[in-house]
C-alpha cells in the first residue's frame, strides 16, 4: 500500500543560514585557500583591469573567484574579509582597502556577471536547464537518493554542465517538488 501522496514532506536540505547567506566565504582563509580560490591568473588580471575604477575591477576580481570556486554570484560583499581583499588588491595592484563597496549602479553589477559568465563559458539557469535537471533529479528520486543526497549532486551537476547555480533556495523547491512529483505519480500508477 503507498502511504506517500502530494503532500509527502521531508526533512529540510537547507538550513536558515544557508538561505539567507547562498555563499559562505571564509572569515580567515588560510595561505592554501588564498592560493587554491583567490589568485588570478594573468587572464583574470587583463579582465578584470578592463572595469572603469578601483572598486570596480575590486568587485569583479571577487565575483569573478567566487563564481569559478561556488558556482554562483555573490548578493552581499559584507562576508568578504579583509584578507581576502587585500590578496586580490595585490594582485590587481590596488591600495590595501578593509571592505569591498558594492556598486551604486545595478547596471554595473549585471554587466560584470554577463563578462564574467562569458569569459568562463558559463550560462545562466534558464527553462531549458531547470527541465534537464528536473529530469536528472527524477532519475536520482528513482533510485532511491533522498533530497539531502540529491542536492548537492544537483549543484554539482549543474556546475559540471557549465551553468550558474540558481540561489540555493530555487534549487531546494525544484529538488523537494520533483521528488514529490515522483513519489505521488509512481505510487499512483501502481
Amino acid at each position: 500500500m503507498c502511504m506517500a501522496d502530494s503532500t509527502t514532506r521531508f526533512a529540510p536540505i537547507l538550513t536558515s543560514r544557508q538561505r539567507r547567506h547562498p555563499v559562505e566565504l571564509p572569515e580567515d582563509p588560510t595561505e592554501e585557500e588564498l592560493a587554491r580560490d583567490w589568485a588570478l591568473s594573468d587572464e583574470d588580471r587583463e579582465e578584470a583591469r578592463r572595469c572603469r575604477g578601483e572598486a570596480s575591477r575590486l568587485r569583479f576580481a571577487v565575483q569573478l573567484c567566487v563564481v569559478r570556486r561556488y558556482g554562483r554570484f555573490l548578493d552581499d560583499y559584507a562576508g568578504v574579509s579583509a584578507r581576502i581583499v587585500n590578496f586580490l588588491s595585490r594582485q590587481l595592484d590596488l591600495p590595501p582597502v578593509l571592505a569591498v563597496q558594492p556598486s551604486r549602479r545595478q547596471g554595473t553589477q549585471h554587466e560584470h556577471q554577463r563578462r564574467i559568465r562569458e569569459y568562463l563559458g558559463l550560462q545562466t539557469f534558464d527553462l531549458s536547464t531547470q527541465e534537464q535537471i528536473e529530469r536528472w533529479v527524477c532519475g536520482q528520486a528513482a533510485i532511491g537518493l533522498s533530497p539531502g543526497e540529491i542536492f548537492p549532486h544537483a549543484e554539482e551537476t549543474l556546475r559540471l554542465w557549465d551553468v550558474i547555480l540558481p540561489a540555493r533556495s530555487t534549487l531546494e523547491r525544484l529538488v523537494y517538488r520533483r521528488i514529490n512529483d515522483y513519489t505521488y505519480n509512481s505510487c499512483g500508477s501502481l
